[in-house]
């Protein structure tokens, strides 16, 4: 800006400050005045303005087990942004499934014996009398 003789130099005054739309998930983005009385801009932070993630879309890991609910991933939404969230999902645990009981050959002439089967989905075993 040049001054001509005599002239004061501009004192800024700066009121309608818009949002450069540059907020990511995670950083507030800034927002820009043009000074009322001459060209000179402002950029300042956009204070509370950051986005947050958005996870919409999850996808089961399929990882529940017999002792332990699974999980579901997601991705966040938002463009450049690769976050991801992850969350359990209650009451997916499948329980133990006991099918085939083997004698354990241990009956006596005045005791019964025992019966023992693997979990088709662990190692866990379950017995019980034969």
């Amino acid at each position: 800006m040049y001054l001509t003789v005599g002239e004061a130099p501009c004192t800024h005054v700066f009121i309608n400050y818009l949002s450069d739309n540059n907020a990511t998930c995670t950083v507030d983005g800034t927002k820009t005045a043009k000074c009322e009385k001459c060209d000179v801009t402002d950029t300042i932070t956009d204070v509370g303005s950051k986005l947050g993630h958005s996870f919409t879309t999850y996808t089961n890991n399929n990882n529940a087990s017999c002792t332990a609910d699974g999980t579901e991933t997601a991705t966040c939404d938002r463009d450049g942004c690769n976050e991801t969230d992850t969350r359990i999902i209650e009451g997916s645990k499948t329980s133990h499934t006991y099918t085939e009981y083997a004698s354990d050959g241990n009956a006596t002439c005045t005791a019964d014996g025992t019966k023992t089967a693997t979990c088709e989905n662990c190692d866990a075993t379950d017995t019980k009398k034969d």
